[in-house]
């Protein structure tokens, strides 16, 4: 949808189906990387693959939201569409949360499969508090030293999780 939403940047209320989404760089069906808003959003259905490798983050809604300084707030969103990857940080909403973002009130049913270190039902990596988050899509990292989770794929001290729920089944290695 965009490369990337500002501070002051809003999307709500987007229906995205059936995408078909190839990149060698961060990618989200809906930015690379928000700062701004994310909300009461979803991807019905489709793919997006994620060929890059190194730090590349990928997910469904975004591939980083927040970065260092900058905050962005993603809620209310949902996920069907499968996310492959080869990137570093994969999650079935989010690759990446920096220290400033915000995750709430989101549900992934889509599968995550990744080559990566750090893949998550909802976000690969995680600086942050997240709260009323849930998986049901199966989770996979082919990587035999990677981190994964139903929810987060791996999370800095600062985690905090409240009201977190996974249903679908995790794979390392």
């Amino acid at each position: 949808f965009a490369g990337s939403n500002s501070s002051e940047g809003v999307i709500r209320n987007l229906i995205l189906d059936d995408i078909i989404i190839s990149s060698d760089v961060n990618v989200g069906a809906f930015v690379q990387t928000n700062m701004g808003v994310i909300e009461n959003s979803e991807v019905k259905g489709g793919s997006i693959i994620c060929i890059g490798l190194a730090d590349v983050c990928a997910g469904s809604i975004a591939g980083v939201n927040g970065d260092g300084e900058n905050g962005g707030i993603i809620r209310n969103c949902l996920n069907y569409a499968i996310i492959s990857s080869k990137g570093k940080y994969t999650g079935g909403m989010i690759g990446k949360v920096g220290v400033k973002g915000i995750v709430h009130d989101c549900i992934n049913y889509g599968n995550v499969k990744s080559e990566g270190s750090y893949v998550g039902g909802v976000i690969g990596y995680s600086y942050v508090i997240v709260s009323n988050l849930t998986n049901y899509g199966n989770i996979v990292t082919t990587d035999k030293n990677g981190h994964a989770g139903g929810i987060l794929g791996n999370n800095d001290e600062m985690f905090v999780g409240d009201n977190c729920n996974n249903y679908g089944s995790v794979t390392i290695g």
